[in-house]
């Protein structure tokens, strides 16, 4: 691991150093440029840290796929990581796959058990990361599901959502990872998850969504707490893009 910490270092610094040239080049002083970049440089540290961490964790045979871009963030993925250790689950279900797929495969490999079984509407990226389980030899420990997006209406509600007809039957998932379907598929686009899979899920199940911070993602959050009044949140934002995670309580 002694190369990846000094790359990683050398990020930190090359970075840091970037944000220094950048506030004397512009010649601001302001309190508030200096508290963006001093955010900015915790938060790249923060982000290595975890993915630092996430290797440690699942100890991965080949590298993992990218931690930008529309995929999780290392922080997100390490308080995943987090609550899958602290509740062993048997079932797992995600919404939409990818790089969290395999971390939680990773996760339940080093537990001894347990299954994910995530949602995927494309076709194509489902194939890559099927692919990418198999090259990490994970692919005992999950499945992706071929969930192409349908019309849906509930309630108020109409979008497009996951079909769950090729979803195993008579699963009661003890964790649920929402981190999809794209925006564009209704507003909010993830308040379905709660309304099609609340009744697989266990008694005592955890939801875990990224993007919380995003005001679509609060309202989904809002909707599913007058909807479902079993429904508790123990943790509100944190990490880079934001984090709710909420339990069903009996």
């Amino acid at each position: 691991m002694s190369w990846q910490y000094i790359f990683c270092a050398a990020i930190v610094v090359g970075m840091t150093a970037g944000f220094i040239l950048l506030y004397y080049h512009t010649k601001r002083t302001s309190k508030q440029v200096i508290r963006e970049v001093q955010r900015q440089c915790d938060n790249v540290i923060l982000q290595l840290e975890c993915l630092i961490n996430i290797n440690v964790e699942i100890s991965p045979i080949r590298a993992l796929p990218r931690s930008r871009g529309w995929a999780a963030s290392p922080d997100f993925l390490h308080q995943v990581i987090e609550c899958a250790r602290r509740i062993k689950p048997p079932v797992i279900f995600e919404c939409s796959s990818g790089l969290s797929t395999v971390v939680l495969a990773g996760c339940l490999r080093n537990i001894g058990e347990g299954h994910v079984y995530s949602l995927e509407h494309d076709p194509h990226y489902a194939e890559r990361t099927r692919e990418v389980l198999r090259m990490q030899g994970l692919d005992l420990y999950a499945t992706i599901v071929d969930a192409p997006l349908k019309e849906v209406t509930l309630g108020a509600w109409r979008g497009r959502w996951y079909d769950l007809t090729k979803l195993p039957e008579l699963l009661e998932a003890d964790l649920l990872v929402i981190d999809g379907p794209p925006f564009d598929s209704g507003s909010p686009a993830r308040y379905p998850a709660l309304p099609c899979l609340y009744q697989r899920l266990s008694s005592r199940c955890t939801i875990i969504l990224d993007d919380a911070a995003r005001a679509d993602e609060k309202q989904a959050v809002s909707m599913w707490l007058k909807e479902f009044p079993g429904l508790h949140v123990v943790q509100s934002n944190g990490c880079e893009k934001g984090c709710a995670v909420l339990e069903r309580r009996s």
